[in-house]
């Protein structure tokens, strides 16, 4: 029976016939030829080698003995001839050479890996091993395709038991890769290229357990931890047998497998969403309405995303196939997850900042445009219904309401706390202009870090915003000019000549032209100064001056900090309309 076989192998490839694999077995009739071809080429080298040692043992010279290796020369040998030349095939030659590999393994790997526990590199099989597996595969007509697939399933047995480590798992995988890059899976025997298929779901269906695991525990993780993950993540996908990677090409994409793997993550993503939900408003619901809570879980959400990033995300997942793009699952569902929250919360009270601090509420607006444009990169559904920009315009006239309520308070405090310089000196200024001032500038660096909408509604809030700045200083400055006025010591008119002192002309100049905008005894006092001929002005009277021009000094630099100038030439400039 067995030469029978064996002749039929021989004997019957010519006529779309095969020992070992038959048309239906394969994907396609040009896959067929291919590995027909392959199993002719190897018992071409069988017969080889049986020739060299027929030579060489009846004395012949190596060379002299070889048969040709055409049809006629293979019908020409008889059935004792070809018994001899190869081993008997088993019935399930494929179960035999899987529990050669498993023992070899067990043996050469297994069995060292203990002494050898700080090796670099991990432990490959003995020559031994590797000469009498190869002998077996040709002999039994075992493909190179199931000979690494058997070798991964085996390692991939020993690293789930824990008894081998990641590093094993993707050595094997290494050698899988090769031969998927050799020949086309397409091309391969289906039960072989189901095989694959199987052992590679285990793998998935135990890495993607890994990272639920990794998610659920997302705070408790170090990137540098989970790296071989990562990698075993890539291995699958470099080493798909339904669309094998090839370099310098686009990564292709499957329908469905994306979402087949996010079926298996949502459960554990929402889970640690719950987690963070409890984290902001406690074990129980928050039914107020300050917005406090919904900005600090943006922020938890986004940190999530960028912590997957840093454990996940390699180049190999920016485009074409992205189904274990982790960190843009995570992503897609927990913005998701907020943006639900939010909505619920928005629906049941408005759009109203309530007493959330205005701070927080213009965090939570950036953080709900990074949120945005992050789904979107993830998602072509488009998140709905929270508008964030009129969130924005709401927050800003609160924060307005703040600023009117509190800009008298600010001028009153200012001049009741204000205190001279202890040296007096006409060069100084009291601390009442920088204590008013400082104010409005708290107010103007909040002003620079808002991500603004639109230059309109920044417009709005600039007008808005000036006009209280106007008001506070117009009143800063009737106060100072009536201490200005209060502190002048005006002696009677004397015909002696005196020192010109500070009424200089310089100073007269001045005095008129910052006249025209005083009140109407402010400039009577003044001119009854420019008509003394001599006027003693002490220090105090020059502090008070001094905090007008300070003022103003920072006045200019508001206006500069606010952007003005820009926000005009933004909407138009002197044509705007």
């Amino acid at each position: 029976t067995a030469t029978y076989d064996l002749r039929m192998c021989l004997l019957l490839l010519k006529k779309d016939q095969s020992f070992a694999g038959k048309p239906e077995n394969f994907r396609t009739p040009q896959a067929y030829s291919i590995w027909k071809e392959r199993e002719i080429t190897s018992l071409e080298q069988l017969i080889h080698t049986y020739a060299m040692r027929q030579s060489y043992m009846s004395g012949e010279q190596i060379g002299a003995g070889r048969l040709k290796l055409e049809a006629s020369a293979i019908e020409s040998m008889g059935d004792e001839e070809i018994a001899a030349a190869f081993e008997y095939i088993p019935a399930k030659a494929t179960r035999h050479y899987r529990m050669l590999v498993y023992k070899a393994v067990r043996h050469d790997i297994v069995g060292r890996i203990s002494a050898t526990s700080s090796a670099a590199m991990p432990l490959q099989l003995s020559t031994f091993a590797k000469d009498l597996l190869k002998q077996l595969s040709i002999a039994w007509r075992i493909s190179a395709s199931y000979r690494e697939t058997c070798y991964l399933d085996i390692v991939n047995d020993y690293y789930e038991q824990g008894v081998l480590p990641a590093s094993y798992l993707l050595d094997a995988f290494s050698k899988v890769e090769r031969i998927i890059h050799l020949m086309n899976p397409m091309e391969w025997l289906v039960p072989q290229y189901q095989y694959l298929l199987d052992v590679e779901s285990r793998i998935e269906y135990r890495a993607l357990g890994c990272a639920q695991d990794v998610i659920e525990e997302l705070d408790q993780q170090r990137p540098e931890k989970n790296d071989h993950l990562k990698r075993i993540l890539r291995a699958l996908v470099m080493n798909d047998a339904t669309c094998p990677v090839v370099a310098n090409k686009p990564m292709p994409n499957i329908q469905g497998r994306r979402e087949e793997v996010v079926a298996v993550l949502e459960p554990s993503i929402v889970y640690r969403c719950d987690c963070l939900l409890r984290q902001c408003f406690g074990d129980e619901s928050s039914v107020a309405p300050s917005l406090d809570g919904h900005a600090q879980l943006a922020v938890l959400v986004l940190r999530d995303y960028e912590q997957c990033l840093l454990m996940f995300s390699l180049p190999l997942l920016e485009d074409g196939d992205r189904r274990f793009d982790i960190a843009g699952i995570v992503a897609e569902i927990e913005t998701e997850y907020f943006y639900t929250n939010l909505k619920r919360h928005i629906d049941q009270f408005g759009y109203s900042v309530g007493n959330a601090s205005i701070e927080t509420t213009f965090e939570l607006c950036k953080s709900i445009s990074r949120i945005e444009k992050l789904h979107g990169q993830y998602s072509s559904k488009p998140l709905a219904g929270i508008d964030n920009r009129r969130l924005f315009k709401e927050t800003v006239a609160t924060w307005l309401k703040g600023i009117d309520r509190e800009k008298s308070k600010w001028a009153e405090n200012a001049l009741k706390q204000d205190s001279s310089p202890r040296e007096l000196d006409i060069g100084k200024h009291s601390t009442s202009v920088i204590d008013l001032v400082s104010c409005f500038s708290q107010q103007a660096a909040t002003v620079q870090r808002l991500e603004w909408p639109d230059m309109e509604t920044k417009a709005w809030f600039l007008a808005e915003f000036m006009k209280y700045v106007d008001i506070s200083f117009k009143v800063y400055a009737t106060v100072m000019l009536k201490q200005f006025t209060a502190s002048l010591s005006l002696p009677a008119e004397d015909e002696s000549v005196k020192s010109p002192g500070w009424n200089s002309m310089w100073n007269r100049r001045k005095y008129k032209e910052q006249s025209l905008s005083l009140n109407s005894s402010t400039q009577a006092a003044i001119s009854k100064l420019d008509q003394s001929q001599a006027v003693e002005i002490n220090a105090e009277a020059c502090i008070k001056l001094n905090n007008l021009a300070v003022a103003l000094e920072k006045l200019h630099e508001l206006q500069d900090d606010l952007g003005v100038r820009e926000t005009v030439q933004a909407l138009g400039g002197d044509n705007r309309p």
